[in-house]
């Protein structure tokens, strides 16, 4: 998958949430439930019970504690 640099520049705007809710996820410290739009058809969902962060379509990351 090729993000376009004006999807790209969303997906780096939201990274510092991105990054908090994945650590929440990964360490259990809260229910996590998280979607951002960035572009026409794309988002990044985080969500408890999947444990996994995707774009939407095409593209699953999964991270470790390790990762963070």
């Amino acid at each position: 998958m090729t993000l376009t640099p004006y999807r790209w520049a969303k997906f780096i705007d939201y990274w510092v949430d991105i990054n908090e809710e994945m650590k929440a996820l990964i360490y259990m410290t809260r229910p996590v439930s998280f979607r951002a739009h960035i572009g026409v058809e794309y988002f990044v969902t985080i969500n408890s019970p999947l444990h996994d962060e995707d774009i939407s379509r095409y593209l699953i990351l999964s991270y470790g504690p390790s990762c963070v």
